[in-house]
C-alpha cells in the first residue's frame, strides 16, 4: 500500500481492515462443454472402416498421462450417439444402435498448486459402463447407465493424485446394442483455500489494528515495523 500526505493537510492516517473468506473456494477444473480428446470404435470392421476409424481396440496405456494421443479425434462435450434423443450435446459419434460402441476420452487441465486442493469432486453423466482414471489411476467405475442428470462423485480421496503443473483425466466408455443411445459427460471441481495476505512478522493479516506492518518513509529512509 502506497500512501501520500500533502504538506498542507490534516495530518496522516492510514488503516487498513482484510476480511478472509472461510473454508474453500470452488475451481472448475473441467466443464461440460470444454474440449476432449478422444477416440472410438464399434465391434463391426465394415462400420468402423466406413467411419474411417482406425482403431479395433483400446491401446496398451491409452490412459497413461503420457500417453501419445497426437492420433486422436477432439471434440466439445457432452458427447453423444446417433440415438441420443435430446438436445444440448456438443459432439455427436456417428454411431447407430446396430453396434457396439467403445470410446476412450482424455482432458488435460493445469495446477499451479496442487497442495492448495482441499476438496475434489467429479460429475458424471453416462451411457454406459463407465471407467475413470486420474493421472493412470483409476478413481471411478460402476455399471449401467445415468443419463438424466450427473451422478455426483466424492473423489476426496484421491486429491493425493493431483501434481503441479499437467493432469491428465481419462475416461472408458461402451454402449451396447438397444437402449437409449450413448452419452458421456464429465465436470471435474476442486475446493482450493482463498488467498491470504500476511504482514511483514508472517501473520496472517485480518485487522490492521492488531498487525505488524513494515513501512518506509522517504523523510526517513529506512524501513520500520509498527
Amino acid at each position: 500500500v502506497e500512501m501520500v500526505n500533502n504538506i498542507n493537510g490534516g495530518g496522516f492516517n492510514f488503516d487498513l481492515k482484510l476480511v478472509a473468506k472461510a473454508g474453500s473456494t470452488d475451481l472448475k477444473l473441467i466443464q461440460e462443454k470444454d474440449s476432449w480428446q478422444y477416440f472410438y470404435y464399434t465391434t463391426d470392421a465394415e462400420k468402423n472402416e466406413a467411419l474411417g476409424v482406425t482403431w479395433d481396440s483400446y491401446p496398451d496405456g491409452w490412459y497413461q498421462p503420457t500417453f501419445d494421443r497426437s492420433g486422436w479425434l477432439t471434440g466439445n462435450g457432452f458427447f453423444a450417439g446417433n440415438s441420443w434423443p435430446k438436445a444440448g450435446y456438443g459432439t455427436k459419434l456417428d454411431v447407430t444402435q446396430d453396434y457396439e460402441l467403445h470410446a476412450g476420452f482424455a482432458k488435460t487441465f493445469t495446477l499451479t498448486d496442487a497442495s492448495a486442493v482441499t476438496t475434489l469432486k467429479m460429475g458424471i453423466m453416462y451411457d454406459e459402463n463407465p471407467v475413470v482414471y486420474l493421472n493412470g489411476v483409476k478413481i471411478f467405475t460402476t455399471t449401467g447407465y445415468k443419463d438424466n442428470a450427473y451422478l455426483e462423485v466424492n473423489l476426496n480421496q484421491y486429491k493425493n493424485l493431483l501434481v503441479n503443473g499437467k493432469n491428465v483425466i481419462t475416461a472408458q466408455m461402451m454402449n451396447a446394442q438397444g437402449g437409449g443411445g450413448f452419452l458421456f459427460a464429465l465436470t471435474l471441481t476442486a475446493g482450493v483455500e482463498p488467498l491470504q495476505l500476511y504482514d511483514a512478522a508472517g501473520m496472517a493479516i485480518v485487522d490492521s489494528a492488531s498487525s505488524n506492518w513494515a513501512w518506509a518513509s522517504s523523510d526517513i529512509g529506512s524501513a520500520n515495523n509498527i
